[in-house]
């Protein structure tokens, strides 16, 4: 009988899940073993009844059915998913990993995003002489969005300067949030420019050039816009988006 793997996942980093279980599928044809995706789009921040359907999506599958579970945590929108699912994997005692996201006695597979962003950020700031640097990140409780912003407070000192705490947004990872946040600081700051905008990644990145050009500006003639996870998406946008 064949093997089966359980893969949970958020759907609203649809490029980046698709990525990633066209990794584990690639991967999995190769071991002859069939992967199960349960994808759910709750919502961060929210407290209602259409985040606990979605939340019971999880609950779903029977974990006795299958001979592993890879999660990828990073991307789940509320505490009681990891919660749940850290649990049943607990009492099963099913094999699992976590990616991206450290969950206690799981093994967990993750990137470097300090030494991604501190690379990123080296450049604007090394090459490029930016200063007043304004970063539109994911959640503030996020663990990579720390990290990056992290790499980036990094280099300011390194460079003899700081990044006030006016110049830190937190939005939701997307495109509509990033629009919104970006409109906020320029009001703030009487529609000045900042030296760079550095997004927490490529689709914040979109979403600020987009507004930007909604508001009369140019990038990058105007002001510098970074990203993160070098989508093919922010790959091919016009214009394209400097990432890591």
């Amino acid at each position: 009988m064949k093997k089966r793997i359980a893969v949970f996942s958020s759907g609203w980093g649809d490029e980046y899940f698709r990525e990633v279980v066209y990794g584990i599928s690639e991967a999995a044809k190769k071991e002859n073993i069939d992967t199960f995706a349960f994808v759910n789009f709750s919502i961060r921040g929210l407290d209602n009844l259409l985040n606990e359907c979605e939340y019971n999506l999880f609950t779903l599958p029977d974990l006795k059915d299958f001979d592993g579970v890879i999660l990828m945590a990073n991307s789940f929108n509320l505490e009681k998913e990891v919660t749940y699912l850290e649990g049943k994997i607990k009492e099963i005692g099913i094999p699992a990993i976590s990616l991206e996201y450290k969950m206690e006695g799981l093994p967990t597979l993750v990137s470097d995003n300090y030494a991604g962003m501190y690379d990123l950020v080296e450049h604007v700031v090394g090459h490029h002489g930016a200063r007043n640097i304004v970063y539109i990140g994911g959640p503030k409780e996020h663990a990579e969005n720390r990290d990056r912003l992290h790499a980036i407070c990094s280099i300011a000192e390194k460079y003899g300067f700081t990044v006030p705490d006016s110049n830190v947004k937190y939005g939701l990872w997307d495109r509509v949030s990033a629009m919104g946040l970006i409109t906020e600081w320029l009001q703030e700051n009487n529609g000045t420019l900042p030296d760079a905008i550095l997004c927490g990644n490529d689709k914040m990145a979109m979403g600020v050039c987009e507004q930007l050009e909604k508001l009369g500006y140019e990038v990058p003639r105007d002001v510098i816009v970074t990203g993160y996870d070098c989508l093919k998406s922010g790959r091919e946008y016009s214009p394209s988006i400097p990432s890591v």
